[in-house]
């Protein structure tokens, strides 16, 4: 064996042995919507899913197409920043359950506009010993279609088994987009605001009922400021009369007719659903006690009016408490809605059962989990301990190995320079 050789050999095996030692395997992140094609008005969701990867905190960003997809909010760990959403998750357990090949979070979003929508990610991930993790991000996409309004409506007829007295719709949808909130047939109030230069909107309006009647008033010619366009439903036999009210706001100045809330809140009171700038529907539940609320309001814009209504000499109940929103130009207003029921002494009573029973629970799930807390301790304790009992045996290897290819090194040479000496 030539002495070129050798070393060859033993610069290669020192090589591999830091390799071996400092190679950490990138995880992947994966981005897949449950359709590859949707409809503009139409529900959809991406799934961010992990590949070998081991997570006990994370932070991730993800950043999506605005004006393609609206984001709807259902994780409490998320937060809308414009055209991203941020995410972060820990684990409680201190890693005992730490999220491996699993879905990491599923986002809902609805269609706004015809095109392909993007979404990707980035972000920090950290294992059960707080270093960090190799990510790889992959990114998703999905299709939005123009909606195929004729077929929707023979889908309609083909099953329409409706109550002849039925005043609902069933779709309602503006050729502009912003209005709100998004459309539910309980709902009849509605709210959008357009540029100075649009004239008319054209809606399409199509009952539960495809026999009875709907009127469309005040959708053309509009006028800067304020205009309401009432879509009338008379049911089939007559009998029965709905009225679905769009609130337009016609300006050249967009930003001062901004009516939306920053925050909605209630002291002691959890409203329902949680709040959302564009959802105007609420509902919240009190003691018989409660004689007012005292409600937190604050509207997006700093020069924006909020006047609170109802919120005071509650009954016994269904109570109606009005948030409005007067924009900064004195034109444009939105009324949010919460529907407000006081118990009666009897549901007091049972109330106050219900809630004995929730903090037994609620302190038996205390103690549950400051018991796992401390085995997740104990364990995360005995796994570094053994980890670093590993880390040392592992160094102890590799330095064993080092000094055998060493010694083996040197010894091929002297043998090679006996070799040599006896051969001259």
């Amino acid at each position: 064996m030539k002495i070129k050789n050798i070393i060859i050999i033993f610069i290669a095996s020192i090589f591999v042995l830091i390799l071996l030692s400092n190679t950490v395997l990138a995880s992947e992140i994966t981005i897949t919507p449950n359709t590859e094609k949707v409809e503009k008005g139409e529900i959809f969701k991406f799934y961010i899913n992990s590949n070998n990867l081991d997570i006990a905190a994370l932070t991730m960003q993800m950043y999506f197409d605005s004006t393609k997809m609206e984001y709807i909010k259902e994780n409490e760990n998320t937060n809308l920043l414009e055209n991203s959403i941020l995410y972060t998750w820990v684990d409680e357990n201190g890693g005992k359950q730490r999220k491996q090949t699993e879905q990491i979070i599923e986002l809902k979003f609805k269609a706004k506009e015809a095109g392909t929508a993007n979404i990707s990610a980035s972000g920090e991930f950290y294992n059960s010993n707080g270093e960090d993790i190799k990510i790889q991000y992959g990114e998703g996409n999905v299709q939005i279609e123009e909606l195929d309004t004729t077929q929707e409506e023979q889908e309609i007829q083909s099953n329409n088994n409706i109550s002849s007295d039925n005043a609902y719709l069933e779709i309602l949808r503006l050729d502009k987009e912003g209005i709100t909130p998004s459309f539910n047939k309980e709902i009849t109030e509605y709210y959008i605001t357009v540029d100075s230069t649009v004239n008319n909107l054209q809606i399409t309006a199509i009952p539960e009922n495809i026999e009875a009647n709907v009127e469309i008033k005040g959708n053309n010619n509009l006028v800067n400021g304020i205009n309401k366009i009432e879509i009338i439903v008379t049911s089939k036999d007559g009998s029965k009369k709905k009225i679905y009210n769009i609130n337009v706001t016609k300006t050249s100045n967009i930003a001062a007719s901004n009516t939306n809330l920053e925050t909605l809140a209630i002291e002691n009171v959890t409203l329902f659903p949680e709040f959302y700038e564009n959802i105007l529907n609420y509902k919240a539940e009190v003691s018989n006690e409660t004689k007012s609320l005292n409600i937190l309001a604050i509207p997006q814009s700093i020069s924006a009016q909020v006047v609170i209504e109802g919120n005071t000499n509650l009954k016994e109940g269904k109570n109606i408490v009005n948030v409005k929103v007067i924009a900064e130009n004195k034109i444009s207003e939105k009324n949010y809605i919460i529907e407000v029921y006081k118990r009666n002494s009897n549901e007091e009573v049972e109330a106050l059962e219900e809630q004995e029973i929730k903090i037994e629970k609620a302190n038996e799930l205390i103690e549950e989990k400051e018991q796992n807390q401390e085995e997740a301790q104990q364990l995360e304790y005995e796994i570094n301990t053994q980890n670093n009992d590993n880390d040392k045996n592992n160094n102890i290897i590799i330095i064993i190995i080092t000094i055998v290819i060493i010694l083996g090194s040197i010894t091929a040479f002297i043998i090679y320079r006996k070799k040599k000496n006896y051969n001259d």
